[in-house]
């Protein structure tokens, strides 16, 4: 009734049926022109508001003239139609049965206190609603004060935004968009419901059914959903569906603009210029799929260390060839914790230290050296970012080169990994300049941490694991295995399967995996050559 007879699609449907869940908390992602303020206020609002004596329904926005010019101008509208009270200058609507819809742009996270669902003298229980319109122009601080209150009903809506401020972040970190993929694939296939175009296929038994796809039942958002132009009929007309084919023809599909308007996707950090385009991150989310043929080879480890004020987790990882067997976060370590766990991590799968990887500047300097000096681990494999490149005419360093190697492997389709959000998120938010010798180089540390509230440690683990991957000879589509297999003291060789038991057996970590020559090996097969030269 109060959007006349205009027939809901299913996925209004499932967003509605989703936010009027007692302490709902539901956020959609949209297109433009989707309908979330015509059609989802709306019937939020005024349904609580009707449904409830004494209800107290809220909407709020960073965007006072959206607010005012385009949601309480439909609200009042509607609540004319019926004769209900108008407050145009405090934006306030007042129904028959006392119940009451506010509009707010107030930034400041208190003018969100003091609002409470509660029962009255009378026993009416008196609901709290909150309806966030254009969430991504809401502070986080808001965000957070809304939820301080605990509403009975919540639902956020917005078009994503096209670049991210960390004050913001809130809308699209909460839709979380790697993992809502993954999971909404795997439950279509669970439940056995494919993905459709028809947007009008529930029948009246269904229209107060959970959603089984999009629901997250639990937690801290309980829906979470993205929609996109080809989702909304009434944008399919011809006239629309030329001007949104000509627009992606102007600025590409892969634009921040085109996303956000009409695929409902957020582009990350504020990248003008990303190292990892989007095709490039579609391998990745294969490669994590373990869709990729990897190519056997040496076995490195590698850490990416954190200094404990920083609020940053130590990542620890290993690739046997171009196959990254195993990444993992580990939060709350100082640098002695953490030295101390690396060289476990390493004994225990029979690795020497010449095969770890570790940032060899500033906190990883100090990790390294109590490694070293204290531990006993010599002869680590120490990175430094600012090394001179292989391709030195391209490239300012060797740390964006390995950038570089890094989309030579996705291209290649080589590459395997587990599956980390964090990582798909570091590369769509990693970006380069070209320097004045027009060299590439990548955004510094402390500018990115700035832009986006973090550092992409999962990237540079990455970086590390690969620092001295031949990428020469997976160009050439030759075999990184190596020509002449070293043999032990005893004679033994070093790499037959039978060699990779015990503790690596044990971890699943590197099950079948040969085991690798120390770096006293070595040393030892270089010393005895060179006695036999020189008697």
């Amino acid at each position: 009734m109060w959007v006349g007879q205009l027939a809901l699609y299913d996925w209004q449907v499932d967003v509605l049926n989703a936010a009027q869940q007692p302490h709902s908390r539901a956020l959609l992602s949209t297109n433009n022109e989707s309908g979330k303020s015509s059609v989802l206020a709306i019937i939020f609002l005024f349904g609580v508001a009707a449904a409830f004596r004494g209800a107290m329904c809220h909407a709020t926005s960073g965007n006072e003239e959206q607010m005012r010019a385009q949601l309480f101008a439909i609200l009042k509208e509607r609540a004319l139609m019926h004769g209900w009270k108008c407050n145009e200058a405090q934006m306030l609507i007042t129904l028959p049965n006392e119940s009451t819809i506010r509009c707010t742009v107030k930034q400041d996270a208190r003018s969100v206190e003091g609002a409470h669902g509660y029962m009255d003298p009378r026993g009416w229980y008196r609901p709290l609603a909150y309806f966030i319109d254009e969430s991504k122009h809401v502070q986080n601080a808001k965000e957070e004060a809304v939820r301080r209150i605990d509403p009975d009903f919540y639902l956020a809506c917005s078009t994503p935004p096209t670049e991210q401020d960390v004050e913001y972040n809130w809308f699209w970190k909460g839709i979380d968009y790697d993992h809502l993929d993954r999971v909404v694939e795997a439950r279509r296939k669970t439940f056995d419901i494919p993905a459709t175009d028809n947007v009008y296929t529930k029948v009246h038994d269904e229209l107060l059914e959970p959603d089984p796809i999009h629901s997250f039942p639990g937690e801290y958002f309980t829906y979470r959903r993205i929609v996109t132009w080809k989702q909304t009929p009434h944008l399919l007309t011809p006239a629309k569906k030329l001007e949104r084919e000509n627009i992606i023809k102007k600025y590409g599909i892969d634009s921040a603009f085109v996303r956000s308007m009409l695929f409902g996707l957020a582009t990350e950090g504020d990248v003008e210029s990303p190292i990892f385009n989007e095709e490039e991150i579609t391998l990745m989310r294969q490669a994590m799929a373990g869709k990729f043929k990897t190519v056997p080879g040496d076995t490195r480890a590698a850490a990416d260390v954190s200094g404990t004020g920083q609020g940053d987790p130590m990542v620890i990882g290993l690739r046997h060839g171009t196959n990254v067997m195993h990444m993992k976060e580990i939060r709350g370590m100082d640098d002695i914790a953490q030295a101390e766990y690396i060289v476990t991590f390493c004994q225990a799968l029979k690795l020497a230290p010449f095969q770890c990887c570790i940032d060899g500047m500033g906190i990883g300097a100090s990790v390294a050296n109590r490694m070293e000096q204290t531990l006993g681990f010599y002869g680590l494999n120490r990175f430094l970012a600012n090394n001179d490149p292989i391709f030195n005419f391209q490239f300012a360093d060797r740390y964006t080169e390995l950038h570089w190697v890094i989309k030579d492997l996705l291209s290649y389709k080589v590459l395997n990994i587990p599956w980390l959000p964090d990582l798909l998120r570091d590369m769509r938010e990693r970006q380069y300049y070209l320097m004045p010798t027009a060299k590439i180089k990548t955004e510094d540390k402390k500018k990115h941490r700035k832009r986006t509230g973090h550092s992409p440690d999962h990237l540079d683990l990455l970086v590390y694991l690969v620092s001295d991957i031949p990428i020469a000879r997976i160009r050439r589509g030759e075999s990184l295995k190596r020509t002449e297999e070293p043999k032990q003291p005893d004679g033994t060789q070093a790499w037959k399967d039978n060699q990779s038991q015990g503790a690596n057996a044990r971890s699943k970590i590197m099950q079948g995996l040969p085991k690798q020559p120390s770096l006293a090996s070595f040393l030892m097969r270089n010393k005895r050559t060179s006695d036999k030269k020189h008697p």
